[in-house]
């Protein structure tokens, strides 16, 4: 039931490094905290995953495999998906693990390999387009947005004044969210089907 959870569980991550504190899976399962505590060191003993106690931080080893695929091609448009996950998750326990187990199937190890480089790739920037010059233009254009929706850094139209602007974000039909919820409910019955 644990290893179910772990690569089904609402705060799962497709390349199977993310934060999961033992009391958050303790209620989302119903079972007590140290049949929790067992279970998950007896799925650390098999191999299926690694735990960090003090960061609460869990690798599923080869969550990434199942469900992103055994390798990408450099032309593939996951290759940049990749990417941008993988450096949100720099500085989590068992990250070095993860970039050595799919940074070369992904095609993202150069990168992460060279510490302290704050480029990305060239063949992922010409993939997503020049980053730094959608960067300078959002913030010509005043919206300094870096994901779209509703953030700002200052009113074009009201230079030097002080007063706050009111952004209004789109907010998704509940027609699209029943849509993508009954699209990842698919998905983690795919993956059960897969496992079983």
């Amino acid at each position: 039931m644990l290893a179910l959870y772990l690569i089904s569980g609402p705060g799962a991550h497709a390349l199977g490094l993310y934060y999961l504190p033992l009391p958050t899976v303790a209620h989302e399962t119903g079972m007590p905290i140290e049949q929790v505590r067992i279970g998950i060191a007896k799925l650390c003993e098999i191999g299926f995953c690694l735990y960090d106690d003090e960061s609460e931080v869990v690798f599923v080893m080869n969550m990434a495999r199942f469900q992103i695929g055994e390798r990408l091609e450099k032309k593939d448009n996951n290759v940049t998906w990749v990417w941008r996950e993988m450096e949100k998750l720099r500085g989590l326990p068992f990250f070095d693990l993860l970039i050595e187990m799919y940074g070369e199937r992904y095609q993202v190890a150069d990168y992460f390999k060279s510490e302290g480089c704050s480029e990305p790739l060239r063949s992922i920037e010409t993939e997503t387009g020049d980053l730094e010059t959608e960067r300078n233009t959002e913030t010509q254009n005043g919206n300094g947005h870096t994901n779209g929706e509703g953030v700002t850094r200052g009113n074009p139209v009201r230079k030097g004044k002080t007063t706050l602007q009111v952004v209004e974000q789109q907010v998704p039909s509940p027609d699209s969210e029943a849509l993508k919820a009954q699209r990842v409910l698919e998905d983690r019955r795919a993956m059960s089907r897969k496992l079983s």
